[in-house]
């Protein structure tokens, strides 16, 4: 929720969700026959580092990427002084991972501003301006937007010949390609002196106000708006694609289409955020094309524990279509964010996230359930029983860990059940380091012993 997660579970969950990332990549360059005193292996595995996607989509006031930013740099700093490089300033490190693979998003504007805050003093450097960071932190509702790649999807070709849904497809390719270059123009400045972040703040600018880009926006909001409800006429999708590339006749669609003014108006309105056009970096290559590897290597985070009694009949409306297999009427908001979490995760990629208890307990939970079984491996769970593990609120939580499409039949669940409720922060967070058995017991249940139903965490030895 929007409570300040307690400094041992964030650790945790970044060391659990991202450690496997960082002992892949050591693995692969260990498989080619590098070692770690070895210059090639310090350069690849720095540009291996680069490349990981970290993300927090509901951020907050950035506790959860503060320590993902300080825990990658660890790990390149333990090579870095294997070899004694003199080259590397750990801070200059902190400043390009923040720039590279921290991710964030949260509805709050304040919040952004906060973890903004705590991105530049973590990163922040003798001599140097406050690091650009609007790229990838951003503010926005995370369970509120559509994929380009659906409302505009590549269509099969017909007798060799370009179909309009090619046409289309092939427009937004062009326009992303361009958004690519120009990110990557972005990216590669040092983001060192004061002209450096200017530079990435005029690019940036640019690259949001690019005419083709925010077309795609507007296209986009479209169709969210639709599953709000938005009575948007049958023939729309194809006039605004045939339009796109044409500034006067979307200038036409802008001033004479209700439907159109109504969907910019309920994007602003509704936070609406489209994490394909926002991000295209983690789910485009440099020609516009999908990547193979779409998405985020992992996402952390404690997300909002809000019943959607409490949220707005039109919210409502859009949940119940954007998430039909999720949706249980007055559930938790919580399980929006579980389903979002696996679905913008890249193939194999984790999420360690800390949500209430009753996520895995509770009957109406069986949607989202069944989504994690079947799109994911539930690696491991956390039960913490009735410790409350932020203090003063009364809710009860677990942290799940959970991989994406892993297509095993059968595996091993983890599960960590607190034995006392009495215990001390401390005490639990050593016994978390080291799943220490004098304050957790530990079960290895098997998958195939989880389902939609309910979830039994309880130690039947015990």
């Amino acid at each position: 929720g929007s409570y300040y997660t307690p400094d041992y579970v964030v650790a945790y969950i970044v060391e659990e969700t991202v450690d496997p990332l960082v002992e892949e990549i050591r693995a692969d360059l260990e498989a080619d026959g590098l070692e770690p005193h070895e210059s090639e292996y310090f350069r690849r595995f720095w540009q291996r580092i680069l490349d990981l996607k970290i993300l927090d989509p509901a951020m907050g006031s950035g506790h959860f990427l503060t320590k993902a930013t300080g825990y990658l740099t660890e790990h390149v700093m333990e090579v870095v002084r294997e070899q004694e490089i003199q080259s590397y300033d750990e801070q200059q490190l902190r400043r390009d991972i923040a720039k590279e693979c921290i991710y964030g998003v949260d509805i709050n504007g304040m919040a952004v501003e906060l973890a903004k805050l705590s991105m530049w003093l973590e990163t922040l450097a003798a001599d140097q301006p406050l690091a650009f960071l609007d790229h990838h932190l951003k503010t926005g509702n995370s369970l509120v937007g559509s994929d380009i790649t659906e409302v505009l999807s590549d269509g099969d070709g017909e007798s060799g010949q370009l179909t309009l849904t090619q046409a289309f497809a092939r427009t937004r390719r062009q326009t992303l390609d361009h958004v690519m270059d120009r990110m990557q123009e972005l990216l590669d400045i040092d983001n060192e002196t004061l002209e450096d972040i200017k530079s990435m703040e005029e690019i940036y600018d640019e690259i949001r106000a690019d005419p083709l880009y925010k077309r795609l926006f507007e296209l986009t909001n479209v169709h969210t708006a639709e599953q709000f409800g938005l009575d948007v006429p049958a023939e729309a999708y194809e006039q605004m694609a045939g339009a796109i590339e044409d500034g006067s006749e979307w200038a036409s669609i802008r001033a004479d289409s209700d439907y159109f003014a109504t969907a910019q108006a309920m994007a602003g309105g509704e936070d609406f955020f489209h994490w394909e056009l926002e991000f295209p970096e983690a789910f485009f290559d440099v020609d516009g094309n999908k990547r193979e590897d779409a998405g985020f290597d992992a996402v952390v985070g404690n997300p909002p524990y809000v019943n959607m009694s409490s949220v707005g009949d039109e919210t409502q409306k859009y949940l119940s279509n954007a998430y039909q297999n999720v949706y249980a009427g007055n559930s938790d908001i919580l399980y929006y964010f579980l389903t979002k979490s696996l679905t913008v995760l890249c193939d194999s990629g984790m999420f360690g996230l800390i949500v209430a208890r009753y996520f895995a307990t509770a009957q109406y939970g069986s949607g989202v359930r069944a989504q994690l079984l079947e799109k994911g491996k539930i690696s491991k769970v956390v039960d913490f029983g009735n410790f409350q593990a932020f203090p003063g609120v009364d809710v009860l939580t677990n942290i799940v860990f959970c991989q994406k499409n892993k297509k095993i039949d059968e595996y091993q669940t983890t599960i960590l059940k607190l034995k006392q409720d009495d215990c001390s922060a401390e005490d639990i967070a050593n016994g978390l380091q080291s799943e220490d058995g004098d304050i957790f017991s530990k079960i290895e249940m098997n998958s195939t012993e989880l389902s939609s139903d309910p979830w039994n965490l309880i130690d039947e030895q015990t």
